[in-house]
């Protein structure tokens, strides 16, 4: 059987760096995705950052959300303005993403924004998109 399913299945597994304050948001996003993804988390944009340094992912999801400097929108500026990390693809998640959107579209997409509550599909097909897309 040569279907998509099972290339992706005998292809290495894509890394994924789950970016949260909440732990049960974390432990959601982690069931929801660890299937067809490795997983690997952070609690706050600055261990997030320490993440990527030690080995880049394919692909970070962030929280907006996050106490004090340590939020979303600083995770994904000091990402995006570092010439070895600018390429990673990033989605951001929020339960108030009006407030962030003006300044995250200088860097990512509103497509590749998801609003709290998303639905798993919404999740899995804008993973998906950003991870297997070049764009």
């Amino acid at each position: 059987m040569t279907d998509e399913k099972t290339n992706l299945e005998n292809a290495v597994k894509k890394e994924i760096l789950i970016v949260d304050d909440g732990e049960t948001n974390r432990i959601l996003l982690n069931s929801l995705l660890e299937y067809d993804y490795d997983i690997r988390e952070a609690c706050n944009g600055k261990q997030a950052y320490e993440e990527i340094e030690k080995k880049m992912p394919d692909l970070v999801i962030t929280d907006m959300e996050m106490p004090d400097e340590n939020d979303g929108l600083n995770l994904i500026k000091k990402i995006k303005e570092n010439d070895k990390y600018k390429d990673i693809k990033i989605i951001a998640i929020s339960g108030s993403l009006e407030k962030y959107e003006s300044r995250l579209l200088e860097y990512i997409e509103a497509r590749d924004m998801l609003a709290k509550p998303f639905g798993i599909n919404d999740l899995r097909d804008t993973v998906k998109r950003k991870i297997y897309n070049s764009h």
